[in-house]
């Protein structure tokens, strides 16, 4: 399990330095791949938990930074998505270890890929749905749906929770 999580941070580096080097930024590029073996070394050998976060961080931060850069929108969100899917795959492979004694492994990684791989096609939907729009919003509104946006998380999460503990 743990290899597909090393192949998912890979191919999410890989895919954000392409995009930066289609365009001949090789610096960005080489510091995107280093980033993503680093992120590897640190899931593979250390099972630090914490590098998931700051990948999944460091991972979308490059994307926002290619956005600014005017690299192709798409390749951006596309980078994104595949972050947010590798650091979800990591993240589950650590909490898998735990449960593999059990044998029970095999059996909880099948429904998560399947709901893993719905969240990343919503996403991308979304994602491309928002990229067709441009609305312009005052500050005002834009703390007002943030607000909104963290308490609807919130409440998601706590009714996943309350699904899975029964």
């Amino acid at each position: 399990m743990k290899q597909i999580a090393l192949g998912s941070i890979i191919f999410t580096a890989m895919l954000l330095a392409l995009a930066f080097i289609v365009t001949n930024d090789w610096i960005p590029a080489l510091s995107i791949i280093v980033l993503g073996v680093l992120w590897s070394a640190a899931v593979w050998w250390r099972n630090w938990d914490w590098a998931n976060a700051i990948g999944l961080v460091v991972f979308v931060g490059i994307a926002g930074f290619g956005i600014w850069r005017n690299l192709p929108t798409f390749w951006m969100l596309l980078g994104s998505v595949a972050a947010l899917i590798a650091w979800d795959l990591a993240h589950f492979a650590q909490r898998l270890t735990a449960a593999e004694p059990l044998n029970e492994g095999l059996l909880l990684w099948r429904p998560h890929f399947e709901r893993l791989l719905i969240v990343g096609g919503l996403g991308l939907l979304l994602g491309g749905v928002a990229w067709g729009f441009q609305i312009s919003l005052n500050f005002g509104w834009v703390v007002f749906l943030g607000f909104l946006m963290a308490i609807s998380l919130s409440w998601v999460v706590r009714v996943a929770r309350r699904v899975n503990n029964r």
